[in-house]
């Protein structure tokens, strides 16, 4: 019997399309990993439209939904830091922005020994455009996936030494068209992207949701208004330090 794909799922767009994929079109069992933080004010959001997308699944496939697993939920606090991953990000971040994420998701899949922790990193990002030519291809029975070669040009790339990329060369769109030729559109219709949600819904001016808008699906981003700018920041500022006080005092946010 194959091993479980390992793959981070977010609830977003991108690792949502790809545990669907394999879940649904491939008939293998996801082993679904996810960083709980704290500091990150759409972390209950992000768990609960995990457990809708999976409801969803499972309204059109059962057997599909029962073969993702649980999500093994990493906690940020707990992950030991690397100083040399901090300084080959900010040597990346010299001719290309790449986000610290990737510091901490390295961090974390190398002290939990995975060494093919799928990330979804597809054509649209600034990483693929950090890493470049500096991957290659390996075919295998669920599509295949791009990794980091033996020795990249820039050794800090390292830093995506534990990742497979199995969606590297598609973009959003074409996974929503990907989606909808399987019938599973309607899934991606729940994922998740925005970083900071005011009164739980998009704010519109995060990273993730100009992302969102500069990669196509700006038809899920909410138009920006001044009134919103407001609330956003209002969240954001006064998010910040609710949320580390409720750290201190071990108050568990609702998921």
């Amino acid at each position: 019997m194959r091993e479980p794909v390992n793959v981070l799922w977010t609830s977003g767009w991108d690792s949502t399309f790809r545990v669907a994929d394999l879940a649904l079109n491939h008939g293998v069992v996801v082993q679904p990993h996810y960083m709980k933080d704290w500091r990150r004010a759409s972390t209950p959001i992000e768990l609960k439209h995990q457990n809708l997308i999976w409801k969803q699944i499972a309204r059109l496939d059962k057997e599909a939904a029962d073969r993702i697993l649980p999500p093994i939920v990493h906690d940020y606090d707990a992950i030991p830091p690397d100083p040399l991953a901090h300084a080959r990000l900010a040597r990346i971040g010299r001719r290309i922005y790449v986000g610290s994420q990737y510091v901490w998701l390295s961090n974390m899949a190398r002290a939990a020994g995975l060494d093919h922790l799928e990330l979804g990193i597809h054509s649209d990002d600034q990483a693929s455009q950090a890493i470049g030519d500096n991957v290659a291809f390996y075919p295998n029975e669920v599509g295949g996936y791009h990794a980091l070669v033996d020795r990249p040009g820039d050794t800090d790339l390292e830093l995506f030494r534990p990742f497979r990329f199995p969606l590297f060369n598609l973009t959003k769109i074409e996974m929503g068209e990907h989606a909808r030729q399987s019938n599973f559109d309607s899934v991606m219709e729940l994922t998740w992207f925005c970083a900071v949600p005011v009164a739980g819904k998009p704010c519109g001016f995060c990273g993730p949701c100009r992302y969102t808008r500069d990669e196509g699906l700006g038809r899920r981003v909410p138009h920006t208004t001044r009134l919103r700018w407001a609330r956003y920041m209002a969240v954001r500022k006064g998010g910040a330090l609710r949320r580390q006080i409720e750290h201190k005092l071990g108050v568990v946010p609702d998921s």
